[in-house]
Formats: structure tokens, C-alpha cells, sequence
């Protein structure tokens, strides 16, 4: 018989702060960097590196 096995990508953000196995849902590469987020630190992430490198000012600049 097969058997189906199923892995849970948890959040590392969420690990670090102690709040257990919460399931990533978004995957943050920044050159060799791999980072696995769930919604919130995703959106936090977002937020940071759109501010930092003037995302959405330059955002018309770049189309």
C-alpha cells in the first residue's frame, strides 16, 4: 500500500518569537538567503523592502 506524506513548512519568523509551527505560506529569497514566512511576517517583510529601496515611489519609474 502507498503511503502519502505530508511536510509543514513552518514560519521562521514565528519560531524565533516562540510561537510554535505556524505554516509558512510565503518564501523570501534574497541571494543565497532563503526564508519561509507565514501572511503576517511576509506583509511585515513586504512593507520593509518596498520602503527601503523606494518601491513605490519608483514604481513608474521602472515600467
Amino acid at each position: 500500500m502507498a503511503r502519502k506524506v505530508v511536510t509543514t513548512i513552518t514560519c521562521d519568523g514565528c519560531k524565533k518569537i516562540g510561537k510554535g509551527d505556524v505554516p509558512a505560506t510565503v518564501e523570501l529569497k534574497i541571494g543565497n538567503d532563503e526564508y519561509d514566512l507565514c501572511d503576517l511576517h511576509g506583509e511585515k517583510f513586504r512593507v520593509l523592502l518596498a520602503d527601503a529601496l523606494g518601491y513605490e515611489e519608483n514604481a513608474a519609474l521602472s515600467a
